[in-house]
């Protein structure tokens, strides 16, 4: 009767209110004529997740309590968190195709456009790895240092590490296309190197530091600061920069490495037991 109903109704809406969607959810579906609250509820969670969690159970209930095909496919188009594919599952054995056709053409030609899209991705892979091919031959005829190698690089390149400006910080640039500031490629190749290798590196990004506030410093800096300077910094790259982290021989030579370390394995088995 009424009083039922409107407590039913109230406990609807604060199921809702304290954030257990679920539960308001179910509840509102067991009562009759309150699919426009239902529809409601399933838009307020901001978690796209939880969403798709709800709008899938209206439309299970659409199909399988109410046996509304139609009634499905609309609430399908009116929210972006569901498509096709989330309902032929639970779509019943007799239903014709012909009455949600164009829904599956819509379905295939987004498919087709993403797998054209996959396409071009790979094609522009494939003709940047040409090119990081040639520009490395070239770079390797031309001497250790490689002189005379051009790279161009966007005003608006990242560092492939901490995603920030490229020119707010020295930084390296590879053949491949990667590019990093010095500090974010020392934090991540130092670990792969041995503990006295790590020192040295250290030690002399210490003296580096120390130039460089020699530099800023008028009338101190001379030419074999300058000279020192250079050299230190050609050392440090040797260890830290002599290759791209991501791709090259670094990237090789580890790639049989657990992706949890050791000491960490019972701490990261704890977490997904």
């Amino acid at each position: 009767g009424g009083p039922s109903l409107g407590l039913s109704l109230a406990r609807v809406l604060i199921l809702a209110i304290m954030g257990q969607y679920e539960e308001s959810l179910r509840l509102a579906l067991r009562i009759d004529r309150a699919m426009q609250l239902a529809r409601r509820i399933a838009k307020l969670p901001r978690e796209e997740g939880v969403r798709r969690g709800l709008w899938r159970e209206i439309i299970i209930h659409n199909v399988r309590k109410q046996h509304n095909v139609g009634r499905a496919l609309q609430l399908i188009k009116e929210t972006d968190a569901l498509s096709i594919e989330d309902l032929l599952p639970h779509m019943p054995d007799f239903t014709k195709i012909d009455d949600f056709k164009g829904e599956i053409c819509d379905s295939l030609n987004s498919y087709k456009k993403e797998i054209e899209k996959t396409r071009s991705s790979i094609a522009e892979y494939t003709e940047a790895t040409d090119r990081a091919s040639t520009s490395a031959a070239a770079r390797a005829g031309l001497g250790g240092d490689g002189e005379g190698a051009a790279l161009r690089i966007s005003q608006a390149q990242e560092c492939n590490l901490c995603k920030t400006s490229l020119f707010a910080a020295e930084s390296y640039a590879f053949a491949c296309g990667h590019c990093f500031h010095v500090t974010c490629a020392a934090e991540f190749v130092l670990p792969f190197h041995s503990p006295e290798v790590q020192k040295l590196c250290q030690d002399m990004d210490k003296k580096l530091k120390y130039y460089d506030a020699l530099m800023a410093t008028a009338g101190k800096w001379t030419e074999r600061d300058a000279r020192e300077a250079q050299d230190l910094r050609d050392k440090l790259r040797g260890y830290i920069g002599a290759d791209c982290p991501l791709c090259g021989y670094l990237a090789i030579h580890n790639v049989d490495l657990g992706l949890v370390e050791e000491e960490d394995w019972d701490r990261a088995m704890g977490i997904w037991s």
